[in-house]
């Protein structure tokens, strides 16, 4: 059966096709315009297909909106022996671009990292302005689309902006779009200079074009002739867009909490006209930095100007607050007003651009996160029967993934003499690959106290350190068992890039030197919590297989915010050294604006590890730092490549 009954099918698919052959999609109508109604079909056929065998999908639909949020439409597929297909109405006025991806649960079909596009016509058949620029932005940005990806293809984006300046040849976005790609072909600072003094000309009182004038002049390292501009727009309009961006740098540039502060607080004095969402923005930011320095009084001032304040806000403060010690009562009051909003949350507040499951499950680990909060100020009051509800929530919101929450759950069940409970709750953390020295030795006096002893476990009798020690192996094989099988299931065969890159001594390397090894690449940075929180179990199972000629681990040091390389090299020598760090470590190349190995890859956060099979393919990918758990699972995915 074909995908659309219509009588231009056989013209839809070859012209929908006519981009990539081996496209599994198509669209009706081939130039989608906004009022109309768009159909995809997608197509299922061979073995390796990613979908192949789901019983529901879903069409991810992101649109792409001129001077607004993206809107991402996720909607039902309807089956018809291998074809699937949907519709919707594409009645976005500021539609420009359409992406598609799709998903089967866990599992989605993006085209191999390579997500589907449309561009958006008006009525005359002609794309709509922005258009072109957006595909060629997504060309050139590595896709980062809110999950959106594609390899940054510099020669495509061209192509995308030249379009957009031939229809539209008073685009000023298009005209900056090709300044960039001339940039990055060839670096040229005079003959971008001779154009920018023409646009300043042009446009020295047009303060929104001037922005990009004076951001250009920097970039090409002409930094005086930037500061005069800013500095004689500023004299013109002394609350204008370029005194804000200046500020706003200013900020930026500050590495001292209080003087920052100070710069955040000054910004919002003097600029009194900035727009709702920038405004919040800034309110956010001095927040959280009113929480770092622990001035919690300044901090509750900002929640009640915040417009809408979220659970984490409300978390932040609540905890610190319980942490501290002596302002327990007030925390607990915050923490129950996040758990408020966390309970009354519409789907009206979900972002425009997010999934709806992802949504639902950000705001149910900010629910447990607070009842954390509440549940263990709670307990440091002394009312344990009224802690161990609200814990018992909080585990049971967060599925007992979070160590902090496991680990107050059981305090409180342990100090409510619950011992039974304790041990079967630390079991079934163990199991799930949430288990710490820590936990351990909480679940070994949780033992302890259960057999009526009041001795310390090690002091216990050979016999009945051995039940518990037999208990905990048993809980420990199933963690094992269970992880194995995730890792397999998780498998993946994506190719690798080759690249060269300096050694902290200098050396280059070159990876494709280690064909025929298993390699982990680790992209960090040393500003990264959760990657200098991964290093310790890195550094663990990189002696592992220190001597093991068939495997080797780089920590590619990347996305750093020193001026130069060099500086660069020496901040990651000195973090590497401190820590005392025997792992090897790489220095990512710097190219114009953009870290050359890390986009190669694809990398939307740090840290991300990608673990390489024998054969130079990618195996694995982990992205983030989800605790202790990580050694067993590096170390199985190491073990499973290995085997092969």
């Amino acid at each position: 059966m074909k995908c659309l009954k219509i009588s231009a099918l056989l013209l839809i698919i070859s012209v929908a096709f006519a981009q990539d052959e081996t496209s599994r999609i198509s669209i009706y109508p081939i130039e989608p315009k906004i009022g109309e109604k768009i159909t995809i079909s997608y197509t299922i056929s061979g073995e390796n297909e990613v979908l192949k065998n789901s019983l529901e999908i879903i069409s991810e639909v992101l649109i792409d909106r001129d001077s607004l949020d993206p809107l991402l439409l996720e909607i039902p597929l309807i089956q018809s022996n291998d074809c699937w297909s949907c519709s919707f109405l594409l009645n976005e006025e500021k539609a420009r671009l359409i992406l598609i991806r799709f998903r089967s649960g866990e599992q989605k079909d993006d085209n191999d990292g390579k997500s589907w596009t449309k561009i958006i016509f008006d009525a005359n058949g002609k794309p709509v302005e922005g258009a072109h620029l957006a595909l060629g932005y997504f060309y050139l940005n590595n896709g980062r689309a809110i999950g959106f990806k594609y390899p940054i293809d510099i020669s495509k984006a061209k192509v995308e902006f030249e379009k957009e300046k031939e229809l539209y040849p008073n685009s000023w976005k298009a005209t900056l779009a090709l300044m960039d790609i001339v940039w990055k072909e060839k670096p040229s600072k005079e003959n971008l200079g001779k154009e920018l003094n023409n646009y300043y000309q042009q446009y020295k009182n047009d303060d929104d074009k001037l922005a990009s004038v004076i951001y250009w002049y920097e970039r090409i390292g002409d930094s005086a002739k930037a500061i005069s501009i800013s500095d004689e727009a500023i004299a013109r309009n002394p609350s204008g867009k370029i005194a804000q961006l200046k500020a706003s740098k200013e900020i930026s540039r500050e590495t001292d909490n209080l003087k920052r502060i100070g710069r955040f607080e000054k910004f919002l004095n003097d600029f009194t006209t900035l727009d709702n969402r920038t405004r919040q923005s800034f309110l956010q930011n001095l927040f959280y930095l009113y929480i770092r320095v622990k001035n919690y009084d300044k901090a509750k001032e900002v929640i009640s100007e915040y417009n809408k304040p979220d659970g984490q806000m409300y978390n932040a403060i609540a905890w610190a607050l319980i942490e501290e010690g002596d302002q327990v009562e007030q925390g607990i009051e915050l923490a129950e007003k996040g758990i408020e909003i966390t309970k009354n949350i519409k789907q009206a507040d979900k972002p425009t651009y997010q999934p709806v499951k992802d949504w639902m499950e950000n705001n149910k680990y900010t629910s447990a996160m607070l009842f954390d909060t509440y549940g263990f100020g709670l307990l440091m009051l002394g009312k344990v029967g009224e802690a161990l509800a609200n814990l018992s929530e909080a585990f049971d919101l967060s599925e007992g993934s979070d160590n902090d929450i496991n680990m107050h759950y059981l305090d409180a069940l342990i100090k409510d003499l619950k011992y039974d409970k304790a041990i079967d709750v630390g079991l079934s953390c163990v199991k799930k690959g949430k288990d710490s020295p820590n936990l351990i030795a909480v679940l070994k006096e949780a033992y302890s106290k259960k057999i009526g002893s009041q001795k310390e476990y090690d002091a216990l009798k050979p016999e009945e350190q051995k039940i518990f020690d037999e208990m905990l192996a048993e809980s420990k094989a199933v963690k094992i068992e269970s992880l194995r099988k995730k890792i397999i299931e998780s498998r993946i065969n994506s190719p690798s890039f080759d690249f060269t890159l300096n050694e902290l001594n200098g050396s280059p390397f070159t990876l494709s030197s280690s064909k025929g090894k298993v390699v982990i690449l680790d992209f960090w940075a040393t500003w990264c919590g959760p990657c200098k929180q991964s290093f310790p179990y890195l550094q663990k199972v990189y002696e592992k297989y220190q001597n093991n000629e068939r495997v080797k681990f780089l920590a590619i040091n990347t996305w750093e915010r020193q001026k130069d390389y060099t500086s660069q090299v020496a901040n990651a020598q000195k973090f590497v050294q401190d820590n005392k760090y025997t792992f090897p470590v790489l220095i990512d190349e710097k190219i114009d604006d953009q870290y050359v190995v890390i986009s190669k890859y694809g990398v939307d956060g740090i840290p991300t590890k990608f673990i390489l099979d024998k054969k130079g393919n990618i195996g694995f990918k982990s992205v983030g730092f989800d605790g202790p758990g990580m050694e067993d699972e590096l170390t199985e995915q190491i073990e499973i490549l290995l085997s092969e």
